[in-house]
């Protein structure tokens, strides 16, 4: 995927995710919620945290 390196760089930068919340504003591909969600757990439920992605298109 185009934006992975990308987003796991940015991942890496601002972690760790256990446990956390995050909300994936104007997401786009959704890669970065996407691995996430991996991070903090299925649905969030496994290591206590939640990872949401929302975009929208306005036109």
């Amino acid at each position: 995927m185009l934006f992975e390196p990308w987003a796991i760089s940015l991942i890496e930068e601002q972690g760790p995710w256990e446990g956390r919340r995050v909300l994936d504003l104007a997401t786009g591909t959704g890669i970065v919620a996407q691995l996430l969600a991996q991070r903090v757990g299925s649905e969030g439920k496994e290591r206590g945290g939640q990872a949401r992605g929302a975009d929208t298109d306005l036109q």
